[in-house]
């Protein structure tokens, strides 16, 4: 018997959250560039316009890690919120990108992201670890898919954070 997935929260597993679109902005591919680089100079292939024409990508392309930027998931962890009951710590299970396609600034990327899957775990202290899988995807404005992702979260109840079961 789960002690803290609702059947609420078993509902959502696989229904697609409404798609949310963003616009890949020159400034953000630069400065994320940057970001990840620091403290050494980051690739010109990711700023540099003369330099990124002349690869074979024939523009700049966003960084491979620039998929966390993707906005592919809304409603799908804003829904699970509201039907589990209050934790006591949520931390980020890992991250997932299968890249399939450059992003390059200009771009229109259009993710839709679901629940992948729920499992709750027994801790040695009395208390619950619900393993959340999320699952995504993200389009350009051509329809190409630029990228499939996935995303962990653990959740920890402590055993005082349970919910209280039915008194028969």
């Amino acid at each position: 018997m789960a002690l803290v997935i609702t059947k609420e929260a078993e509902a959502l597993v696989g229904v697609d959250g409404p798609p949310r679109t963003t616009v890949v902005e020159a400034s953000w591919v630069k400065h994320f560039a940057h970001s990840i680089a620091w403290p050494n100079p980051p690739n010109p292939l990711y700023f540099d316009d003369e330099y990124a024409r002349n690869s074979r990508f024939g523009g700049i392309i966003a960084p491979p890690t620039f998929a966390t930027r993707c906005r592919w998931l809304g409603n799908p962890m804003e829904d699970l919120q509201r039907v589990l009951p209050p934790w006591t710590v949520m931390m980020n299970g890992g991250n997932d990108y299968e890249i399939l396609a450059p992003i390059r600034p200009g771009d229109v990327l259009t993710g839709r992201g679901h629940l992948a899957s729920l499992k709750e775990a027994p801790r040695p202290d009395g208390g619950v670890l619900v393993i959340v899988r999320y699952a995504g995807r993200v389009d350009n404005q051509r329809g190409e898919r630029v990228l499939n992702s996935g995303s962990g979260l653990l959740i920890v109840w402590a055993p005082d954070k349970l919910p209280k079961p039915p008194r028969p």
